[in-house]
């Protein structure tokens, strides 16, 4: 039974996690979105005065905005379990795999993969 993804430290979709003192069944990939340079299109500049006035309510908070990815390139991860987490990979204890069917486990790791794929906007962290 794998618990990492192949050529990774990263685990696998489906793993057992410890976190924070709860388990958790590993769904996803998680990584920091790249800072972009400001709009210039409409839509654009809405959506940078939307971030303008979040960033105002909490002026010293710390923000971690963080997309789906693939893998290899993940420092985070989704967990569901009694309730749902994201956590940073070195945070997380792995103590197994979910004990379901090869099939299951298959279908996970491809749903995994998809919204790694697309790549889009998961959670935004505030500390």
């Amino acid at each position: 039974m794998t618990f990492n993804v192949p050529g990774t430290q990263t685990p696998a979709a489906g793993a057992l996690f410890n976190y924070e003192g709860r388990k958790y069944r590993l769904n996803s990939w998680l990584c920091p979105v790249e800072a972009r340079p400001p709009s210039t299109d409409v839509i654009g500049q809405l959506l940078d005065e939307i971030e303008a006035e979040e960033l105002a309510k909490n002026p010293t908070a710390q923000r971690i905005k963080l997309r789906w990815c693939l893998p290899e390139e993940a420092t985070h991860i989704s967990g569901s379990g009694v309730g749902g987490c994201v956590a940073r990979i070195v945070d997380i204890e792995v103590v197994g795999m979910v004990a379901w069917s090869d099939v299951d486990l298959a279908e996970a790791n491809a749903s995994a993969i998809r919204r790694g794929k697309s790549g889009h906007l998961a959670c935004t962290l505030e500390r």
